[in-house]
């Protein structure tokens, strides 16, 4: 006679906190501190790129922070056959809260690093973005 064989065998979903670098680009300004510029690039661009963009529109006398989004992602080659490119974004699907809390996170630690180095005034900080950002 066969029996049925019972498990206490389940799934459930977990998740654990891993840390991860953003990283920057500063542009200074003299005399500190001076008033702040944050620029957010678009999908699939770069900190290099918005840091063009930014130096371009930004008032003398600001310095300016170029920030990368955190998710990289491939690029078609610029021409046949040429080497893949990568851009980054801000925001997944996958638990998109997630990704809004960590562009949070960012924008209040440049402020606090470049105002607590005196880079910044803290009552001039000012936000540029576009599209995802």
């Amino acid at each position: 006679m066969e029996t049925e064989k019972q498990t206490n065998e389940f799934s459930t979903e977990r998740s654990l906190s891993a840390e991860i670098k953003l990283y920057f680009d500063l542009h200074g300004a003299k005399p500190a501190p001076a008033p702040l510029l944050i620029a957010l690039h678009g999908y699939g661009a770069s900190k290099r790129q918005m840091m063009r963009e930014s130096r371009v529109i930004a008032p003398e006398g600001f310095a300016i922070a170029s920030l990368q989004g955190p998710h990289q992602h491939l690029k078609d080659p610029r021409e046949p056959g040429g080497a893949l490119r990568f851009g980054f974004g801000w925001l997944t699907n996958f638990r998109p809260e997630e990704s809004v809390a960590t562009h949070h996170r960012a924008l209040l630690g440049i402020i606090g690093a470049l105002t607590s180095e005196g880079v910044a005034d803290p009552g001039r900080v000012f936000l540029l973005g576009f599209s995802q950002s």
